[in-house]
Formats: C-alpha cells, sequence, structure tokens
C-alpha cells in the first residue's frame, strides 16, 4: 500500500470520488492540493489506510484515504 509522510504535498487523482463528489468538474490549481499533517496506525502499529491532511484551497483538517491522491512533493528529510 502506498503511504506518504507528515509534510508531503499531494494533489488529488482526477477520477477520484472525492474529487468528483466536492465539485461537478475536477480540482485545479490549490484547490486539489492536500497537505499531510498526521499519519494513522491501526492497533498493533498496522498502517492505516487513512491519514489527516489540511486541504490547502480551505485550510480544514479532514480524515483523507490514500489511494485518493498522488505526490507532487515529498517533504524535506
Amino acid at each position: 500500500m502506498k503511504t506518504f509522510e507528515v509534510g508531503d504535498l499531494l494533489r488529488f487523482k482526477p477520477a477520484s470520488r472525492v474529487n468528483c463528489a466536492l465539485t461537478d468538474k475536477p480540482l485545479m490549481g490549490t484547490d486539489g492540493l492536500v497537505l499531510v499533517v498526521e499519519k494513522l496506525e491501526k492497533p498493533g502499529g498496522r498502517i492505516s489506510k487513512h491519514f489527516y491532511g489540511y486541504a490547502c484551497s480551505t485550510g480544514e483538517k479532514y480524515l483523507w484515504k490514500y489511494d485518493q491522491f498522488d505526490l507532487v512533493q515529498q517533504a524535506d528529510q
């Protein structure tokens, strides 16, 4: 499973169900960007399919699913 790190900048995949549900056309520019702010773990330290991220267009924090995004830029290591 693909995961991202805190600080990574992501963009909605064009065919993402969330992208299509948020608007009647694909989100473009900063409207489709999300910054990863918290990774989630399942009990036992297993990786979750979800993470918290800020929607760059609104600054609001949401729970997202990894498979809805492509990596735009990795966080500085």
